[in-house]
């Protein structure tokens, strides 16, 4: 019985991934008709495309700790109505402005479901955390590949970009309800770790979870890049606007084959992941040298394969890291991402108004080549702390 409800457990929470990954996937779709409708500049549609980033960062520093002392469930289902009203919020928006603020409530409440839903995962069996987080990571991707192709559909026969946020609202309400009514059972050592590891912030705060959450911000940065701008690529650099909603679907396809293989990786996660950077690199100067349309798409196909474990890899090396703080180190390692979606997607909208868009996927390049050196030191140090843990039980 037990077993069977953190199946049900399990898979809800997997749901709620796809979810987030149906909005995003979706509001990447959209960005350059909400821009288009309000008469938004390259730099402006990168500020609005930060918002999101902005509200991850604040989210995830405020109530990343409180998620270790709460019912995980319970303060996932919390914040998931915080994304559904924010949902609501953007579907109603009439000005940029609105629409900025509305994206901003969403990603407060987005930002912690998807920070907090691993961590309630592992505590039914913290040994898959891996599995957890690349399984969730996949659902995500999933979500992120329908949403834009769904969308394209739509819209071709007449639907507003508002229309993506009902939907999204729709979905939102349905798992967030069903994922808070399904029981899960604690494993006995989740408590335990509780119990040894106390203290507030600073009792993570180490080399090991600043490299590591440092090779995330590189990483977010790298992906917000190309997420949010390859419609924009797509249309303006390579006039071939047939294929730039396909683009962003490709991308989030290619993640879902190796996520599913990052989820059966226990051992030798390090190198596994600066593999993975390293050839999301490739792509990326791939993407700014070779500009031509039929290529691009294998450009996006190859980043989507490479980038799709970095992060839901290195979350579980912080979750296996801190075992007493879980829910604060997810989080944490959101606000690193936010950080770097900021500050990517603002780069990335000011270099292609000055330069071309192009171009600036030269930037994301040099900065996935850094996350190889960051991510590699930072697990070295991760291993030590783990084997210091192991030693004092």
């Amino acid at each position: 019985m037990k077993n069977g409800q953190n199946t049900r457990f399990a898979f809800l929470g997997y749901m709620l991934l796809f979810t987030l990954g149906f909005e995003v996937g979706g509001y990447q779709a959209v960005l350059l008709e909400i821009s288009q409708e309000f008469a938004m500049t390259g730099t402006q549609m990168g500020i609005l495309a930060s918002v999101q980033s902005a509200a991850t960062i604040l989210s995830t520093l405020l109530f990343g700790g409180l998620t270790d002392r709460m019912s995980k469930k319970k303060a996932v289902s919390l914040f998931g109505c915080l994304l559904i009203a924010g949902c609501i919020l953007a579907a109603l928006s009439g000005s940029a402005l609105m629409i900025g603020a509305s994206i901003f409530v969403l990603g407060l409440g987005f930002s912690m479901v998807e920070g907090t839903t691993p961590a309630a995962l592992s505590e039914t069996d913290p040994e898959k955390s891996t599995l957890f987080s690349n399984m969730g990571q996949t659902f995500f991707s999933m979500g992120a590949v329908l949403s834009p192709l769904i969308l394209q559909a739509l819209m071709g026969a007449g639907m507003n970009w508002r229309g993506h946020f009902w939907i999204s609202t729709a979905l939102a309400a349905l798992v967030v309800s069903l994922f808070y009514m399904t029981r899960q059972t604690l494993h006995p050592g989740v408590t335990e770790a509780k119990e040894r590891e106390c203290g507030g912030i600073r009792s993570v705060l180490c080399g090991a979870f600043f490299l590591v959450a440092g090779a995330m911000l590189l990483y977010v940065a790298v992906e917000s890049g190309q997420l949010y701008f390859t419609k924009p690529y797509f249309i303006e650099e390579l006039h071939d606007s047939g294929n730039a909603a396909l683009s962003i679907s490709l991308i989030w396809a290619a993640m879902i084959p190796s996520r599913l293989l990052a989820s059966r990786v226990q051992k030798r996660k390090g190198i596994f992941v600066c593999i993975c950077f390293a050839v999301a690199a490739l792509a990326c100067f791939l993407t700014a040298a070779v500009r031509v349309p039929g290529l691009a798409l294998v450009w996006s196909a190859l980043f989507g394969l490479a980038a799709g474990p970095i992060f839901p890899t290195a979350v579980s090396v912080c979750i296996d890291t801190f075992p007493g703080h879980t829910g604060r180190v997810s989080n944490l390692m959101l606000t690193a991402a936010g950080i770097g979606g900021v500050g990517a997607n603002v780069a990335m909208g000011a270099l292609g108004d000055a330069f071309g868009l192009g171009n600036a996927y030269y930037m994301v390049a040099l900065l996935s080549a850094a996350g190889v050196v960051v991510f590699a030191w930072g697990y070295k140090k991760a291993k030590a702390r783990q084997k210091k843990y192991r030693e004092s039980m």
